[in-house]
């Protein structure tokens, strides 16, 4: 019961942090077990596919951040069952709370703070003059709402930066195949990937951990 929104509120992005952190908590001793299959080492192989529809300067942004990504991807985080596609459109409000979270398609087991990233990218920006901003308060809400039921550990935090990098990317690359992929028989709404370069370019000139954690 409820509906989506798109323009969420600080208070909401709070709470969908508390719930992001409920389900990784809940699920942690299930026996279940998925690979990521649209992970790091899937992205340069979706590059190759896309290389020769983009253009020179964002093949050059798109290829440097998949080498840094791929060398600085981090190891050893805490790890578990993730949604692994946690937008706006995918979280049901009833009553200004958080009523169900839907669409568990890409749930996978990787890293808490990939889907943290994940997160930060999808609720953490808004559109504005025709790009993306980003937005600091609904970012902390959303941290502050996760950390309230699950804390974020400092390697966690150190590898944000690379993951964040690597959620956009992520996006970017699956939106402008299903772009470049003409198929009228999918049910597949394809979605604006320039939302991502946008989100790509921020991390890339910006550093998380001095934004958020400081």
């Amino acid at each position: 019961q409820g509906e989506t929104i798109k323009d969420l509120t600080v208070d909401m992005c709070f709470k969908i942090g508390t719930e992001t952190a409920k389900l990784h908590l809940l699920t942690k001793k299930m026996k279940l077990s998925r690979k990521n299959s649209l992970s790091v080492k899937s992205w340069i192989n979706m590059y190759s596919k896309l290389e020769k529809k983009i253009n020179q300067n964002d093949k050059k942004l798109i290829s440097f951040n998949l080498l840094d990504v791929e060398k600085n991807w981090p190891q050893n985080l805490p790890i578990g069952i993730i949604h692994g596609d946690i937008f706006w459109d995918n979280i049901i409000f009833f009553n200004n709370e958080v009523n169900g979270i839907i669409d568990y398609t890409f749930s996978c087991s990787d890293f808490y703070a990939y889907e943290i990233a994940i997160c930060i990218n999808s609720i953490g920006f808004d559109k504005k003059n025709n790009g993306m901003e980003f937005n600091k308060s609904k970012t902390l809400g959303f941290l502050k709402g996760y950390e309230k039921i699950r804390k974020i550990n400092q390697n966690e935090k150190n590898a944000l930066q690379i993951l964040c990098k690597g959620a956009s990317l992520r996006f970017l690359l699956t939106r402008l195949i299903d772009f470049n992929t003409k198929n009228n028989d999918a049910i597949v709404t394809v979605k604006d990937p320039n939302e991502f370069l946008d989100k790509l370019k921020f991390f890339q000139k910006n550093l998380v951990s001095e934004i958020i954690f400081k």
